[in-house]
């Protein structure tokens, strides 16, 4: 009897123990996996990290030149160029845009797909929207014997709440698809508000039809991919490098919107954008031209540029004197804060990056500084190659005013100057 209790008592304690065993066991393969995963994380964080600052580089390192080579096709052709030289110029301006919307392509395929590409809204004039949409595509129109129409209903409303910039992003990518793959024809934008939605928002739809080539269903189930072209031969007549409708489709989803695309053989391709926004009540008033008739008292500006890249530095010079404003320059931070303590400036274009003291100690030090009274305060504007998301959200916390990506054009320096010295008066 004693030898059967001490017989059960000993599987049971063995019982016990295998059990301990197996749970140890468990917990140390668990505590294993998690230690992996945690590995495997930090290196993929660190993978991100560096992606990221890669990216970041390679914008400004190419934007840099970039802007150069379009500032200096700016002030040719204002130099009274024959028409032939015209319309080299633009043929010249029309490849260096286009390689500035294919590094834009880059950059933001990266960030969609990291999940770090954030919605900015803000108010935006529809007319606008259509007037920067032929000034971009009128040229290559005209080059493919192509008509561009863009009319706008009146019942539209003008002034919409929403992300400007990706819906330039994607209307660019729609209508230069459509521009490029028409020969001979017409392309056609129209765009419609639709029915208002439960959150107060309007539906607007937007619509690019061409007379091109068309697109067939197979091509269809695959343009949405990137690096991915209707026409992958060799011998492709078409120019491109397959990022435009990729980002188009994860930007509209991120938009919350819509789209579709209608192939019907023979009629060329129709794109349908059905997108939300939300309406301005008050009115907006456009953003003034910078031109001595929109200046204060019709007084010229004193303006101090930071840039260390010469090239810019030029461009940026000649296009201020040619709009009759005073400008003085400087090659670093240092050089910008000694300049402000020997003069008075109504305003300073900034650039981020630059030797001996960069943009963002040169903002922080002017708004900080006892040594140069009253420029402390004064209106200072990035002017910078990085164009990373979160960018300008730094550089206004550093204490600047403004933002604007190189490369640059004319009237986006006008509207960042006249929109910054608007607010400061």
């Amino acid at each position: 009897m004693v030898a059967q209790v001490l017989f059960t008592l000993a599987n049971q304690l063995s019982e016990t123990a295998y059990q301990n065993v197996q749970q140890a066991r468990f917990i140390y393969e668990r505590q294993q996996v998690e230690k992996m995963l945690i590995e495997m994380k930090d290196k993929a964080e660190a993978a991100n990290k560096s992606k990221s600052e890669f990216l970041a580089n390679m914008s400004h390192e190419i934007r840099t030149p970039l802007n150069g080579v379009l500032g200096m096709l700016h002030l040719l052709k204002e130099t009274s160029p024959t028409s032939e030289q015209r319309h080299l110029l633009d043929a010249a301006m029309t490849s260096a845009k286009r390689l500035t919307r294919l590094l834009s392509d880059i950059l933001d395929l990266s960030k969609v797909e990291a999940g770090k590409l954030q919605l900015v809204d803000s108010r935006f004039s529809i007319s606008s929207l259509r007037d920067s949409i032929l000034d971009l595509f009128q040229f290559p129109a005209r080059e493919n014997h192509n008509e561009l129409d863009f009319p706008l209903p009146q019942e539209l409303p003008e002034t919409l709440v929403g992300d400007e910039t990706r819906l330039r992003q994607i209307l660019f990518n729609l209508v230069g698809n459509a521009v490029k793959f028409t020969q001979s024809g017409r392309v056609s934008i129209e765009v419609d508000a639709l029915a208002r939605r439960p959150d107060s928002r309007v539906q607007i739809l937007f619509t690019v039809r061409d007379t091109g080539i068309g697109i067939t269903d197979e091509q269809l189930q695959l343009i949405f991919e990137p690096f991915v072209q209707a026409d992958g031969s060799h011998t492709r007549r078409f120019q491109g490098a397959g990022l435009g409708l990729p980002i188009v489709r994860k930007l509209v989803q991120l938009m919350d919107g819509e789209l579709a695309i209608d192939n019907t053989e023979g009629s060329g391709t129709t794109a349908y954008l059905s997108l939300p926004f939300g309406i301005a009540h008050e009115d907006i008033a456009d953003i003034p031209k910078l031109d001595m008739r929109n200046q204060p008292d019709g007084r010229k500006f004193r303006v101090l540029i930071a840039e260390d890249d010469q090239v810019s530095m030029l461009y940026g010079k000649k296009t201020l004197q040619r709009l009759g404003h005073e400008v003085s320059t400087a090659s670093n931070g240092k050089e910008a804060l000694q300049r402000l303590a020997e003069k008075d400036f109504d305003l300073v274009l900034m650039d981020i990056q630059m030797p001996v003291m960069n943009g963002m100690e040169a903002a922080a030090a002017i708004r900080t500084s006892e040594e140069i009274g009253s420029n402390a305060r004064i209106p200072i504007i990035a002017m910078t190659a990085y164009a990373m998301t979160g960018d300008k959200e730094s550089f206004l916390s550093a204490g600047m005013n403004g933002y604007i990506a190189k490369p640059m054009e004319a009237s986006e320096l006008q509207a960042a100057l006249a929109k910054v010295m608007s607010a400061s008066n």
